[in-house]
């Protein structure tokens, strides 16, 4: 076994580091340095067991179940790795899991001032994990630092809206289907939604490629489910761990979209509100043709 020793300075008390590890939708974020659907099921509390989750490209429910060796708030997170967790199967008794377990993961919250905390990393690995982690983790913390430091509870909401003549079942089925996501999804003439990917599950993923028609720009609009409600609610998140709420009301022969999500720092509010704006028109008229 080798061992992994990292650190980062966070500008935010212990307190607020504590949350920021077992807070789920938090957790999701900073942990998206290792896979993008990462999140956890289970409790923090000594003696609790605890799972570490993804989706694999093949939607299979895949990573590690392991117990809370020791939790002292708000300074120390002891985690016992037992076994891993293939299509949903545990496994704690294979010669291959045997290597590696139990091995330990552990952090460490050391106050530096009232609102600075020096956040160590001490992790077991075998040798053929141990370049993949090494990579991997200083990412992760990264993440970690910006998710405590910008307090992603306070960010700005922007919200957009339009009533589209259709039933409620015809509008999701347009919102989710990719062969009419590539229809719809641009703010303005010039540009075009070439090709769309859509795994709409929780925690399944999405991209959608936005280009100009002239061909000199080109992005890929990426996220994961956090919920679906079918012809109700659909809710993810982006790869920069903004969230984003759309909800679906029907009232007699109409649909009342609205779209809810956390404004970005590069372009102001106004703008943003109208790019989005431009889109939820575009698919209001694509449904309605």
């Amino acid at each position: 076994m080798k061992n992994i020793n990292l650190e980062i300075e966070i500008n935010v008390s212990r307190e607020e580091v504590w949350d920021a590890i077992i807070d789920k939708k938090k957790y999701s974020i900073w942990t998206s340095a290792f896979q993008d659907t990462s999140h956890f099921e289970g409790g923090w509390n000594k003696g609790d067991t605890i799972k570490f989750l993804a989706f694999s490209k093949e939607g299979q429910l895949v990573g590690m179940i392991s117990e809370i060796e020791e939790s002292k708030f708000p300074e120390f997170i002891s985690i016992r790795h037992l076994g891993n967790i293939l299509n949903g199967i545990v496994d704690t008794t294979s010669d291959e899991v045997k290597k590696w377990t139990p091995s330990y993961e552990n952090y460490t919250l050391e106050k530096l001032g009232e609102n600075k905390t020096l956040f160590k990393l001490e992790m077991e690995t075998i040798d053929e994990y141990y370049e993949m982690f090494l990579k991997m983790w200083p990412n992760a913390l990264t993440r970690l630092k910006e998710v405590c430091e910008e307090n992603i509870e306070n960010k700005t909401k922007i919200t957009v809206e339009t009533a589209i003549n259709a039933p409620v079942d015809k509008v999701w089925e347009y919102w989710t289907k990719p062969e009419h996501i590539i229809s719809w999804n641009y703010a303005s003439d010039d540009w075009h939604c070439p090709k769309a990917e859509n795994n709409l599950i929780q925690f399944g993923k999405f991209s959608y490629t936005m280009a100009s028609k002239d061909g000199k720009i080109s992005f890929d609009f990426e996220g994961v489910y956090t919920l679906i409600k079918e012809h109700e609610t659909i809710q993810y998140q982006l790869g920069d761990g903004r969230e984003v709420q759309i909800s679906f009301t029907e009232s007699g022969e109409k649909t009342k979209v609205v779209e809810t999500f956390d404004a970005e720092h590069l372009n102001s509010v106004e703008l943003q509100k109208s790019g989005w704006q431009a889109i939820l028109e575009n698919f209001k008229r694509h449904v309605e043709k």
